[in-house]
């Protein structure tokens, strides 16, 4: 029986066989023969090679790497080359077959077993693995155009070996795919469109008859540490000192758990803040009434001086001041300007975010260059822009000259650097209203 030291001699990584090699360079020459680039790494373990595909997905480039044989093979085994891949969608769409494929699933991550049983028809035993599943013909959803001479086909079922081919490198697990057959489209860009214009109306069915909301599922964004400037190595935790209202806590955990929902997301920390209007308002309505009645020219007598000060002490739906004010005084009242600087200039992507790529999603922009501008203001003015764009109001503006920001869209994709924005300022407006813990 092998000793413990010699058992883990033989989980150390092992030089690529001959097949895996001569696998991935029969890839690199297929990709050369069409002009697809690649690139030639050694993974993580120093030994495995990796080859990373520059695969067209419209106008962008995606990577796709293939680390080990198996993954090799799969692509082997289909003509990948005549693929391109789907924008943010994880599909992939094969112009000269007329063919799209997107993975799908459950919108609120139903467990598969529903889509088994639900959707499919499919009973499965509760001690079976809903992984190991596979549909038979009986099961599989496929419906016809009838009106075309050749009719375009539509297919849920488990992914088709074309989709396998690109899944392990490509990182996608999904099982099952909305798969489209004898469409015709002239770009990736109208593929998209169609993939999407069929699967909103099938799925919108679907949840109408079965009760089972489905969506296509899109790639997985890589995000920056949105906590690096809170970890510190070897922090210790301590017995809580202050405590924080139940309720504005429970709308932070609501919008720590929307992450697949960057809209509701964004306005899940928004309402953080907001819950913390009145208090702020106030204190600023109190100075600007200190200040208004230390004016000599205040006459408690005098009826216009009074009607000023009624108009000072109005207060809105919630708070004092219009919403921007409000959103304004509570900024200005827990951050901190250098550390909202800080915060912007943190991570590369963030910072070139706020300086070059700002207007996909609102207009607003931040001066991150000029250390003298009121950084607070501007924040807040970009934060209400686009809190307006999601709800579509705007309490000077009419809702016509608003362009609302819709789900799904790839405004709501490049949220990512503003939501990182609004879940600091929330937090920053927790730690500012906390108190003391009396036990």
């Amino acid at each position: 029986m092998p000793t413990f030291d010699e058992m883990m001699e033989d989980d150390s990584p092992q030089p690529p066989s001959p097949e895996h090699l001569e696998a991935l360079q029969e890839i690199r020459d297929r990709c050369h023969k069409v002009g697809i680039k690649t690139e030639d790494e050694i993974f993580f373990d120093g030994v495995t090679p990796e080859l990373n595909l520059l695969f067209p997905a419209g106008k962008q480039i995606v990577t796709i790497s293939v680390n080990s044989l198996e993954e090799a093979k799969a692509l082997l085994n289909i003509q990948f080359e005549d693929f391109q891949l789907a924008g943010d969608y994880r599909a992939i769409i094969n112009q000269k077959l007329g063919y799209i494929e997107a993975a799908f699933g459950g919108l609120f991550g139903q467990p598969q077993v529903i889509l088994i049983r639900n959707l499919f028809g499919k009973q499965v035993k509760q001690s079976g693995s809903e992984e190991s599943v596979k549909l038979q013909t009986e099961n599989i959803i496929h419906l016809k155009d009838a009106s075309t001479q050749t009719p375009i086909e539509i297919i849920l079922s488990d992914a088709s070996p074309y989709y396998l081919g690109f899944a392990p490198s490509a990182g996608w697990g999904e099982k099952y795919t909305l798969q489209i057959i004898n469409c015709e489209f002239e770009s990736n860009e109208q593929a998209i469109k169609l993939l999407e214009k069929i699967a909103h109306s099938l799925f919108f069915q679907i949840d109408l008859n079965l009760a089972l909301p489905l969506t296509l599922i899109k790639k997985t964004r890589t995000r920056s540490s949105r906590r690096k400037q809170f970890i510190q190595s070897g922090k210790q935790l301590i017995f809580p000192t202050t405590h924080i209202d139940v309720k504005a806590m429970s709308l932070y955990w609501y919008a720590r758990s929307a992450r697949a929902m960057p809209l509701l997301q964004f306005i899940g920390f928004y309402q953080v803040v907001e819950f913390f209007f009145p208090s702020f308002s106030a204190q600023d309505t109190i100075r600007k009434l200190r200040n208004f009645i230390k004016d000599p020219r205040f006459d408690i007598q005098n009826d216009l001086s009074m009607a000023k000060l009624l108009v000072l002490v109005k207060p809105a739906r919630r708070g004092f001041g219009s919403e921007f004010e409000q959103l304004l005084n509570t900024l200005r009242a827990c951050i901190v300007p250098n550390e909202l600087r800080e915060f912007l200039n943190e991570e590369e992507d963030r910072k070139a975010f706020f300086e070059t790529h700002y207007k996909s999603v609102s207009k607003k922009q931040l001066p991150l260059r000029d250390a003298n501008s009121d950084l607070i203001t501007e924040t807040a003015h970009r934060v209400y822009d686009i809190r307006c764009r999601i709800i579509h109001t705007k309490e000077e503006t009419s809702e016509a000259e608003i362009e609302p920001l819709l789900p799904f869209s790839k405004e709501a994709e490049s949220l990512t650097s503003d939501i990182e924005l609004i879940d600091f300022l929330a937090v920053k407006v927790l730690i500012a209203s906390s108190a003391k813990l009396n036990l």
